[in-house]
């Protein structure tokens, strides 16, 4: 269903696709969540208790998941000083792993073009050479036909 959506787009739909389902791609993606569930953990177990706002664990994933988007909506702050340190690394990693991500994908999409590039060179190449090739034939040809 994706590669639907995707075929709009050409070569890029299908380069994007690919780059998607890297294994590099798919470990950051992965990573990014277990940390994010990770804070989110430790912020209801350690902040709850002085903290009306994390009732729940899904209070404390709303807050972890506001944080890392970088949407911050001001509804849950933490009020201890662990609850801070626990926002302040994700403020951090949330970056770490959105840049990453992104720099990740834009340098596969980039690789792909470039050696497909490359492939249509070498084919150029490889034709230019052929017909040089043919030319030089062709020339022998004349000659030997003007020598009789």
């Amino acid at each position: 269903m994706l590669r639907q959506h995707f075929n709009q787009f050409g070569n890029y739909g299908h380069r994007l696709i690919r780059a998607l389902s890297s294994p590099l791609v798919l470990f950051l993606v992965l990573a990014g969540n277990v940390v994010l569930v990770l804070a989110a953990f430790l912020l209801f177990h350690y902040e709850s208790p002085a903290n009306p706002g994390l009732k729940h664990y899904s209070d404390a994933l709303w807050l972890a998941m506001s944080t890392v988007t970088t949407v911050g909506f001001g509804d849950i702050v933490p009020q201890t000083g662990l609850g801070r340190a626990i926002i302040a690394g994700l403020m951090i990693l949330g970056n770490f792993f959105y840049l990453s991500f992104s720099a990740v994908l834009v340098t596969m999409i980039y690789n792909q073009e470039r050696d497909e590039v490359l492939r249509q060179e070498r084919l150029t190449r490889a034709e230019v050479d052929r017909l040089i090739e043919e030319l030089q034939e062709l020339r022998r040809e004349i000659r030997q036909r003007g020598n009789h």
